[in-house]
This record gives C-alpha cells, sequence and structure tokens, in this order.
C-alpha cells in the first residue's frame, strides 16, 4: 500500500486518522500537539485524553477526531532526546509500530503522521526521519493502509528532498510563515519546559522502579522527586503510570520508498494552526 511524504497541515489530511505528537499524560502542548487541539476543539479533546489519563513513551492510544476532517485522532508519545544511548532510538520506532496497530484494529484504512518527537522534544530530524520511514515501510510490508508522513517546516523539506526527491506540496512557505507568525508563541518552547518534560518524564521513571522494588506507598512518596508544580499529573492520574512496554520490530528486508502518488486527501490550502 502507498506511503507518501507531504509538505502539509496535518490538522486539514482528510484521512481516517492523524497521529498527534503526545506527552504522557496526554495534556495539550505546543507544536503538533497544539495544533491539533485548537483544530479539534480544546475542551472536548482535553476531555478525552483525561478520561484516559496516562500513555507511556512509546505507546499510542486514540480518541475520536471531534471537529478534524480525521475520524480519529491517535495519541502516540515519542521519546526526549537525551544524546541518543537511552533507547531512544526503539522507543521512537515503537511509537510509529505500536499507532499503526492501533490504526489497523480501529478499521482506518489511511493514517497521517507527524515527525514524532522531532520538535521540543529534541530528536535529530533527520534521524528521526529515517526511524519513521524505516517503521512504516516495515509495518507496510505486512499489512494494507495509506500511510502519509507531514512535513511542515522548511529544515524538514529540505532533509526529505535530499533523502527522497521531490515531495508532494499542499502548502507553501508563505503559508508556514503565517502560521508562525500566529501561533509562534505557542510553539516556541523555552528551555525552562524542555527541563520540566524532563522532569516529569524522570519522575515517572523513578515512580516505576520504585514499584517494581515493591516499595511501601510511603516511602515511594518520600523518596520520589517531585516534579515542577506545573507538571504535576492532573486528580486521579496520580501512580498511574504502568510498566513500559517494550516493542521491538521484526528484522525485514529494506523496501524502496514509493514516490507513485494518488490523489491526495485534503490538498485544499487549510486554515488550520500550524503543526509541526
Amino acid at each position: 500500500m502507498p506511503f507518501m511524504l507531504v509538505r502539509n497541515d496535518i490538522t486539514s489530511m482528510q484521512v481516517d486518522a492523524v497521529v498527534n505528537a503526545a506527552n504522557s499524560s496526554l495534556n495539550p502542548g505546543g507544536g503538533v500537539c497544539g495544533a491539533i487541539f485548537r483544530k479539534a476543539g480544546y475542551s472536548r479533546l482535553l476531555q478525552a485524553c483525561q478520561d484516559i489519563g496516562h500513555c507511556d513513551v512509546g505507546q499510542a492510544v486514540i480518541t475520536d477526531g471531534f471537529a478534524l476532517p480525521a475520524r480519529h485522532i491517535i495519541h502516540a508519545v515519542g521519546p526526549v532526546w537525551q544524546g541518543g544511548d537511552k533507547n531512544e532510538a526503539a522507543l521512537l520506532r515503537a511509537c510509529y509500530t505500536n499507532a499503526l496497530l492501533l490504526a489497523e484494529k480501529s478499521d482506518c484504512q489511511s493514517v497521517a503522521f507527524p515527525l514524532i518527537s522531532s520538535g521540543i522534544y529534541g530528536y535529530p530530524k533527520e534521524e528521526a526521519l529515517q526511524v519513521a520511514t524505516s517503521a512504516i515501510e516495515t509495518f507496510l510490508q505486512e499489512h494494507e493502509m495509506t500511510v502519509y508522513l507531514v512535513i511542515f517546516d522548511q529544515e524538514l523539506l529540505a532533509i526529505g528532498e535530499r533523502r527522497y526527491g521531490d515531495i508532494q506540496r499542499y502548502i507553501d512557505d508563505h503559508y508556514v510563515e503565517r502560521q508562525e507568525r500566529a501561533y509562534g508563541a505557542r510553539r516556541s518552547e523555552p528551555a525552562q519546559r524542555i527541563q520540566q518534560m524532563e522532569q516529569e518524564e524522570q519522575f515517572r521513571l523513578a515512580m516505576e522502579r520504585q514499584e517494581q522494588d515493591g516499595a511501601p506507598e510511603q516511602d515511594r512518596a518520600a523518596r520520589a522527586p517531585a516534579p515542577s508544580a506545573s507538571i504535576l499529573p492532573q486528580k486521579g492520574q496520580a501512580g498511574a503510570s504502568k510498566k513500559k512496554k517494550k516493542s521491538e520490530p521484526k528484522p525485514t528486508a529494506s523496501v524502496s520508498f514509493s514516490q507513485s502518488e494518488p490523489s491526495l486527501p485534503g490538498a485544499a490550502m487549510p486554515s488550520a494552526g500550524a503543526a509541526r
């Protein structure tokens, strides 16, 4: 089945499911996540995410698409880049594989991905693109689905064209510039926010280790590092972390990248907020 890289606004894609680059607490964020929340309808999507409560790194959950053209939103939690020696590549690959398996289980025939973890989470964009294309191509060797990898900014466009040749474009630099001006403050996250997310991840991992050790509840509360106030878990979410599942793809032969493209859904220039 087709696999295509396109330049578009992911919130305008007319597919069965779009993938949100989510955080573990499934809260609204910047970049792709913020754009999807704005276009889908903030309050309804927030409530749906709060009802689920949590998603581990490398895993995926699904909600309704609400006001998006897509029927579903699949929320996949990518790893924060920590230098490359913290299992980031395996976790990122698992994001794509688990999101695709969830889409298949939900009877989706078409899915649009952003480049997960390549924004504020700091995963190097070229390496993130390589992991994404490899994971998607491997999945499509054994499953029937149409998959789009949606590129938004100029840097990713240049990387994609260098690796795969010409990429079908449905938005231009002027559209990107307008969206960046409109949502720049929301998309540009200061270093303090990155540190807060790292603290959140460290807190979650510490809680998991303590649960595995079978420590009493009062000991876990006493020993666990406290996150900053802005990232404290929502009511009903404390201690909801699950043990991280490792999902290793089975080795398969590489496949060539398809440049043959059918008519792309969502070809009309969208007016939604920018996603990266």
